[in-house]
This record gives C-alpha cells, sequence and structure tokens, in this order.
C-alpha cells in the first residue's frame, strides 16, 4: 500500500464533507429564494464562497499530491484501479460518495436556478406594471397603439 494513497483518501473525506456543506446550503438557498429572503440569502452566499475557497485549498492539495506521487492526469477513476489493497476499497468508495455528492449538488443548483429565473421575471412584470404612467400606459404601449400616442402626446 502507498502512503500517499492514504493521504489522497483523507484529502478526497475533506472534499466530500465539503461538497456535503455546500448542498446544505444549497437547500436552505432554496428555501430563501422560495420565501423571497434576500438578506437570508446573502448569508447563505457568503457562507457558499467561504465553503468554495476551502474547496480549492482541497483540490490544490489533492493534485499537489498527484504530481508529486506521478499519478497527475489521472482520474480518480483510474487511480482506483491502480491503488493497492485496502486503499482500492476505501478510494472506490469514496470515488462513488464524490459522484453522487456532485450529482445531488448540481441538481440543487439547478433548481436554485430557476428559482431565481422565475423571481426575476416576476419582479420585471411588477417593475414593467409599477413603470406605467399616470394615463395607463407604457412606452411599450406607445408604440404598439394605433395612435401611436396618448392623449397629451397628440395635443402636443
Amino acid at each position: 500500500m502507498a502512503a500517499w494513497e492514504g493521504q489522497l483518501a483523507q484529502i478526497i473525506e475533506k472534499e466530500i464533507s465539503l461538497l456535503d456543506e455546500i448542498y446544505e446550503c444549497s437547500r436552505e438557498k432554496t428555501s430563501m429564494l422560495a420565501k423571497g429572503d434576500v438578506e437570508g440569502i446573502s448569508k447563505i452566499v457568503d457562507r457558499e464562497q467561504t465553503l468554495s475557497l476551502l474547496m480549492q485549498t482541497a483540490e490544490k492539495k489533492r493534485l499537489a499530491l498527484l504530481r508529486e506521487n506521478r499519478a497527475a492526469g489521472k482520474t480518480l477513476r483510474q487511480i482506483c484501479s491502480e491503488a493497492d489493497g485496502e486503499y482500492k476499497d476505501v478510494l472506490e468508495s469514496q470515488l462513488e460518495t464524490l459522484t453522487k455528492a456532485v450529482e445531488q449538488l448540481k441538481k440543487s443548483n439547478d433548481l436554485n436556478n430557476e428559482l431565481t429565473k422565475s423571481r426575476l421575471e416576476f419582479y420585471g412584470k411588477l417593475r414593467s406594471l409599477y413603470s406605467q404612467s399616470a394615463y395607463g400606459y407604457t412606452k411599450e404601449i406607445e408604440k404598439n397603439s394605433p395612435e401611436g400616442s396618448g392623449i397629451i402626446d397628440r395635443s402636443v
């Protein structure tokens, strides 16, 4: 068993833990988006940024470890297939867990993106309602109107 495979397993375990925390933030964000809680979303985004920096640090350590052990450029699946003894099973299990965590996070982020788009569309429509003039038409209606303007515009 190579000692570096044990170090790799520790780094991957840290990455899985961070992904789980990021996923929990994503789930909280879904709730906040549904409520329209901008302040809550802001706090969650700050937490996600911190976790993202920690994830980048772990990833740099993992890549450095792979370079040091002439495994740079290899996928985790390839490393698992070449691993020895006890770490083979550990790394394969972690790979499966890591894959599921990434898929779960992607689904949650996709949902949050849809909720965000929906909220933006709603606020855009609401804004256009409030931007109507006192005479009950907007610039868009004005362009499409058969007369081409409101009563004040026709008299001026």
